[in-house]
Order: C-alpha cells, then sequence, then structure tokens
C-alpha cells in the first residue's frame, strides 16, 4: 500500500501553460479574494472597531458595509514574479478560490488515472460523493466516540447554516471587485486542472523526512494514502503581498523585500500608536 503522499505543483510551469488572454487578465489588477466581519476581527484580537478601521486606514485594507455590518476586504494580485528566478508563478488560492469556480471536480478528473484499481476505490467514492462518506463516519462516531463527535457534529449544523444563508440573494458589498471567479470561464478551468497534472510531482513521506520547497512557485498539499499523516510546517522569509483594491495583478517583490505578516502588525499596532489617535 502506498504511504502518506503530498502534492506538489509547480505554479510558475502552470501559470505558462496557461494562454496568453488569460495570463494579461491575472495581471491587470488585483481581486478581492477574502472579507471578514470588523466584528470578528474585534473579537479575535481585543481591539476596538475604531481601532482596526485605523489599522486598516494605515496599511491600505479597504472596508465597506453590508446588511448593517462593517467588512474589512482583502485584495491580492494573481501573479507574482520570483525576486531571484523572475519567473512569473499563479499565486491563487487554488483549494479556495478556484475550487468555487469548479476546479475541484476539473481536477479529480484530470488525476482519475493515478488512482485507479480496487486499492482506491474508497477514496473515488470520497470524490464523487464527499457528504456519504463523512456522515457515515460522523454515525459511527456518535455511536463509539460520542464525547468526541458531539463538536463534529455541531460543526457540520453551523456549516450547513452558514451555506444556506449565503445562499440567500443578498446586495453586493458597496466597493468589493471583482472576484476570481469573473475571470476564469469553465473551458480556462478544465486548462487549470489539466496543466496542474502535468506539472505535478509526488512526495512520498517517511517518518523523519524534512521537505523544504519554495512556495513562492509550489502549490502543495495532502494526497489520498493510507496510514497516518502528522507533519509540521514551518513557513520563513514571508514576502508581503499588497491587498489593495488599486493594486496591480502582478507582484514583484525585491529580494529583500521581507516583512511581518498583516496579523503581527495588527497585534504590534497599539504599541506604536498613542491612545488619542484610538480613543
Amino acid at each position: 500500500m502506498a504511504r502518506r503522499r503530498d502534492g506538489l505543483v509547480n505554479t510558475a510551469q502552470l501559470y505558462a501553460d496557461l494562454p496568453a488572454a488569460l495570463r494579461a487578465k491575472l495581471e491587470q489588477r488585483a481581486l478581492a479574494v477574502r472579507e471578514y466581519r470588523v466584528a470578528d476581527v474585534v473579537e479575535r484580537y481585543g481591539f476596538s472597531a475604531a481601532e482596526i478601521q485605523d489599522f486598516c486606514a494605515r496599511v491600505g485594507i479597504e472596508t465597506t458595509t453590508r446588511d448593517g455590518q462593517q467588512y474589512l476586504v482583502i485584495y491580492k494580485p494573481s501573479v507574482i514574479e520570483h525576486p531571484t528566478t523572475h519567473e512569473r508563478a499563479l499565486v491563487l488560492h487554488i483549494s479556495g478560490e478556484l475550487n468555487r469556480v469548479g476546479l475541484q471536480t476539473a481536477a479529480t478528473e484530470a488525476f482519475a488515472a493515478d488512482y485507479a484499481g480496487l486499492p482506491w476505490a474508497v477514496h473515488e467514492f470520497h470524490w464523487r460523493f464527499p457528504s456519504v462518506i463523512w456522515n457515515a463516519k460522523l454515525a459511527a462516531g456518535l455511536i463509539t466516540k460520542p464525547r468526541t463527535s458531539w463538536p463534529l457534529l455541531m460543526f457540520k449544523f453551523v456549516k450547513l447554516s452558514r451555506k444556506l444563508r449565503l445562499a440567500k440573494p443578498r446586495p453586493p458589498a458597496a466597493q468589493a471587485g471583482p472576484r476570481v471567479g469573473d475571470l476564469f470561464d469553465p473551458q480556462e478551468i478544465q486548462l487549470v486542472a489539466r496543466a496542474m497534472r502535468r506539472r505535478y510531482s509526488s512526495f512520498t513521506w517517511q517518518r523523519g523526512d524534512v521537505l523544504m520547497i519554495d512556495n513562492l512557485k509550489m502549490a502543495h498539499a495532502g494526497m489520498p494514502g493510507f496510514g497516518p499523516r502528522n507533519l509540521k510546517a514551518l513557513i520563513c522569509n514571508c514576502v508581503p503581498l499588497p491587498c489593495g483594491r488599486e493594486s496591480s495583478g502582478l507582484h514583484a517583490p525585491r529580494p529583500d523585500d521581507v516583512r511581518e505578516s498583516l496579523g503581527s502588525q495588527l497585534v504590534a499596532y497599539r504599541e506604536h500608536t498613542p491612545a488619542a489617535v484610538v480613543a
């Protein structure tokens, strides 16, 4: 039986495989990729709403209001130019941003031949009917391990409630700009899935292995396999990405352009901000 594997996709080669017209669209401007309720940020970090608004204004994060709730909107370039090799690579969150516009189904078809045969029958069934397997495991857990399974059941209800809520028609955010789904048509999603398979390699884990990758041009994720998978990750030399609406879709960081994440900047914000500014 195969051991646990991680899949690696060279996103520089993947990007080079895309049609020139699609690459031009991606490089044109940054896309809105995520919204956060200001109230949730206030709760997580212990700041006031005024402090969050002030911080967003300082670092260039757009804020907007919808249904009486304030949101901060994160924009992100879709392409990054490597500061050393100068290759251009796709920096979309593949498992999030593109799955919402159909990539998961297309990728399952592109990788299907790699997981043919009886040993992978359960995995294939799970890909095609993920809720059936999930519900069966949850039902068995409620009988055999009720104390650990009840939180999962509550999580499922919360997730379902959120899904139903998002399915209801709602007015668009007042200022939120174009999103990834606005750029890709179904045929282009198929091209991305096939390019992922061409530019894919796998790493089979052994106990004690250390895998180092260049995260600027390599996407990675756990792949189907057998046995436990317990990985510890360390991300070094974070490269900042512009997060404003007016940013370009192509970002070219300098070799020495390394700074703290937005979360770290927010934690340090209060120490360098006069109380009168945020009172």
